[in-house]
């Protein structure tokens, strides 16, 4: 799956579990309450990661989602 690459090649942009953080929530479905006991991270952390990575994916490929 194209998307599924695309997150791939930004996935070395981010340290720690900030990646690992937003995976988990959005591809894979699990709620933030799930993936912050996962990780030992709070909800909030978990919000700021998948904000942050979307961020970065719109950076890198906007003009492909509009």
């Amino acid at each position: 799956m194209l998307a599924r690459r695309a997150l791939r090649l930004i996935e070395t942009d981010f340290k720690g579990v900030t990646y690992q953080a937003f995976w988990l929530n959005v591809v894979e479905r699990r709620s933030p309450k799930e993936v912050a006991a996962k990780l030992n991270i709070s909800t909030a952390s978990v919000y700021q990661a998948k904000s942050c990575v979307l961020a970065r994916v719109r950076e890198e490929f906007g003009e492909l989602l509009d």
